[in-house]
């Protein structure tokens, strides 16, 4: 494996070449929900990691009537393009404040969003982000591990005016058509799509869609997990990206029995379960390279495929395992009901905003190869909706 290929770039399918890290050392206060935070009762927290785990310096552990306020001072060099702050996962809901200026609310622990800044960022800055955990059944939620706070990486980054915000592809293996959707503020684009350098195919858009005819595709697969590489270009934008080729599906042979298959081809998945969390680093591994050797152990040992439980994965993970070649069996986080309230339903607004969240889930991560199924409701608690959810996204 190419180790150059392990960087520290967190959003690998809609990288920029400016990128500006804000994980490190921030402050944090634990208040009441009804109480301000005090100048003077701020401590240090190692941001991403959460309050109460010993890898964040903060071993204070929030309960769920207090409230997080997150603090940084930084400096930044503003500039004619727009900036943005990315926030990769905050648990559960969050406002932004920069400079005095509240700017953004976000509700929901797994997505990850960004703010546009650009208005409001000086070369001295102060950043405040309050997180609250509501643990409300709008949402998936944490109950083996419960946990608040940042636990995915912060940062910055400049971009042009006429920025792409969004790649979405489908591969059709009948014809040999992969289709691209492009979302953003811009009138035309330059796609291109490479392997080890060389130019494969190129094209140009002024509708934001466009569609490649990829000849002798080279499909991605555990056994050969090929990722091409993909390049946008706007007016003053550019994004690099990469797309994998590959198709599943289940099949009902007999007895009621469904095979799986990949790439049109009945495939054995041998897998294991994996619940990542520990004493230390919580839901997060120390570094990417733990992350990655952690992976590559499971690919050594001959597994295929994991089946991930107790907590969704942020997308860098997903980046090595489409890397490596290990397929994704993605469970949300359970819905364990206290006792004797198993029979508890969700409000009709209570379904609506869960089928939001997992859509946020569904587009945050459907560009990933390895992940093949994402499993909404695994024990049967909290039930919504079943019928509809699977007709939707079967």
């Amino acid at each position: 494996m190419d180790q150059t290929k392990i960087r520290q770039y967190p959003r690998m399918h809609l990288q920029r070449d400016s990128y500006t890290s804000l994980n490190g050392i921030w402050d944090i206060q634990i208040c009441h929900q009804d109480s301000l935070p005090e100048k003077e009762k701020f401590m240090p927290i190692m941001v991403p990691f959460l309050p109460g785990t010993k890898a964040s310096l903060c071993e204070c552990k929030p309960q769920m009537n207090e409230v997080l306020w997150y603090q940084l001072q930084f400096a930044y060099l503003p500039n004619e393009q727009k900036t943005l702050l990315h926030f990769e996962a905050v648990y559960q809901s969050c406002t932004i404040f920069l400079n005095g200026v509240e700017l953004f609310y976000h509700e929901g622990g797994y997505d990850a969003f960004y703010v546009d800044v650009s208005q409001t960022i000086k070369y001295q800055n102060l950043l405040l982000v309050k997180v609250v955990n509501q643990k409300t059944w709008s949402l998936p939620f944490q109950n083996e591990h419960p946990f608040m706070g940042i636990y995915g990486d912060v940062w910055l980054e400049d971009c042009g005016n006429h920025m792409i915000k969004d790649i979405i592809y489908q591969w059709y293996p009948e014809t040999q058509k992969l289709a691209i959707q492009l979302k953003g503020n811009f009138d035309q684009s330059l796609l291109t799509i490479s392997s080890q350098s060389k130019v494969l195919y190129q094209g140009l858009t002024n509708d934001k869609k466009y569609e490649f005819i990829i000849q002798e595709p080279h499909l991605w697969s555990p056994d050969d997990p090929f990722l091409y590489d993909f390049y946008v270009k706007t007016e003053d934008d550019e994004v690099k990206s990469y797309i994998a080729l590959r198709t599943v599906k289940t099949k009902i042979m007999y007895k009621d029995n469904h095979y799986f298959y990949l790439n049109q081809q009945k495939y054995w998945v041998n897998g294991i379960i994996d619940e990542t969390w520990s004493d230390y680093t919580g839901p997060m591994y120390l570094s990417d390279e733990k992350m990655y050797q952690h992976l590559l152990l499971i690919k050594s040992l001959g597994y295929q495929a994991i089946y991930k439980r107790g907590m969704i994965e942020r997308n860098r993970w997903f980046y090595f395992c489409d890397l490596i070649g290990l397929i994704v069996f993605q469970d949300l986080s359970q819905q364990s009901l206290p006792f004797f309230s198993w029979h508890r339903k969700r409000s009709e607004d209570e379904q609506e905003n869960f089928i939001t969240e997992v859509n946020k889930l569904i587009n945050g991560y459907a560009y990933h190869p390895s992940l093949v199924a994402l499993i909404l409701q695994n024990t049967g608690l909290a039930k919504c909706k079943q019928q509809e959810m699977m007709n939707r996204y079967s």
